[in-house]
């Protein structure tokens, strides 16, 4: 969520593990442990740790990073990502990831979400993979009778 990772601070991150520490109340569903994936790891490995913050304010103030609109602006522009929304990055990850197979409780654990419901509306299904599905089921059912 962007409010989360906007207040992200050091010492909510433990990078030797790989994962994200949030404590209760500073997450929407409460204390809430996220891996990193290696690309998040390699990027924040490399940051400079020059505020209790890992995304200072850009002003000087000893506070965190208030808004994205200016940045996000920029990679939509540079991706031609025109009307996506910065929240749009957490549908299209619960869709390629349901794409790929993943279950709706790993997404749902990934996003933080406490609700199978809520994780369903994220997690947009094209057809591809839930003929996959049937097929592979299929193909199991028949192979049992002939075998």
């Amino acid at each position: 969520r962007k409010s989360e990772i906007l207040g992200q601070m050091w010492n909510e991150l433990d990078l030797e593990r790989g994962r994200n520490v949030l404590p209760r109340g500073r997450s929407k569903t409460g204390e809430k442990v996220s891996p990193l994936n290696s690309a998040s790891l390699a990027e924040l490995t490399d940051r400079p740790r020059s505020s209790r913050y890992v995304f200072p304010s850009l002003t000087g103030s000893d506070g965190p990073t208030v808004g994205l609109y200016k940045s996000w602006e920029k990679v939509r522009q540079s991706l031609n990502l025109q009307g996506v929304r910065l929240h749009d990055m957490r549908h299209s990850f619960a869709s390629f990831a349901a794409a790929r197979g993943a279950s709706l409780y790993v997404i749902g654990k990934a996003l933080g979400h406490t609700q199978a419901s809520t994780t369903q509306r994220y997690a947009h299904l094209s057809d591809d993979p839930v003929r996959r599905a049937a097929e592979t089921v299929a193909d199991q059912i028949l192979g049992t009778r002939v075998g």
